[in-house]
């Protein structure tokens, strides 16, 4: 008996794997375009797959206002051509590797953020924002000043909050600028190297609290690195 025929409503090949490699492989998509073309983190982590053909890829990327550029189309080789699109997979992945490799990249992508949940996470956080809002002003840590926000304690203790107004301005920035440095440092020793792409929420996420906790934010980085490299391992068994 022959075989029913195809339904007309039934995805293509293409079809398939263009709707797979945006939902499940955005990241891939991501590193093609730095790859091949130079773009950006920040522009390529809009990178939509549009076609796949036997001898290239269509990336679009949607506008952006910070480069003033219309949607941009962008051909990725696929070298050699493919036979069919049935060998699309394992080239797909070969590329990435390439990609990986060329870029610096780790094999480890982090796709999510995680929030400060221990009691020492949140007393970090706390703590750096009090410290922050309690030099944020000169006028609060007068003791002369009775309009001020601490002039209750100032009153009491008027020696340490004048030495508190004198020093205000050196430890605001320096605290600020401290914490811009780490933030710095979590971005090109982390967040690049496992390909979370700049200005994405994620990456926003991250770089905030590791703005307003310090240390421990690349410390919960890392250890979402871990996990991931140990289910990678296990799934290789």
């Amino acid at each position: 008996m022959a075989s029913p025929p195809r339904s007309s409503s039934a995805p293509t090949p293409e079809t398939r794997i263009i709707t797979h490699m945006n939902a499940d492989h955005h990241d891939s998509l991501v590193r093609y375009l730095e790859h091949h073309h130079s773009v950006p983190s920040h522009l390529a982590r809009h990178a939509t797959l549009t076609s796949i053909k036997p001898t290239h890829l269509q990336i679009s990327t949607s506008p952006s206002i910070a480069s003033f550029k219309n949607n941009q189309n962008y051909i990725v080789p696929i070298e050699p051509p493919l036979a069919d699109l049935s060998a699309a997979r394992e080239r797909l992945v070969a590329m990435d590797q390439a990609a990986i490799t060329a870029l610096g990249r780790s094999e480890v992508t982090v796709k999510v953020y995680a929030p400060p949940r221990t009691p020492f996470q949140i007393a970090a956080v706390c703590t750096t924002l009090s410290v922050i809002f309690f030099f944020s002003s000169r006028r609060n840590l007068d003791p002369a000043n009775s309009g001020g926000l601490f002039y209750p304690l100032a009153s009491r203790f008027p020696d340490a909050f004048a030495w508190f107004a004198r020093v205000q301005g050196r430890v605001w920035w320096s605290l600020v600028g401290i914490h811009v440095l780490e933030c710095l440092q979590l971005d090109r020793s982390r967040l690049r190297k496992h390909s979370v792409p700049r200005g994405g929420g994620v990456w926003w996420a991250w770089m905030a609290s590791n703005f307003v906790e310090g240390f421990t934010a690349p410390l919960r980085f890392d250890a979402i690195v871990k996990r991931e490299k140990e289910r990678k391992a296990r799934a290789k068994h």
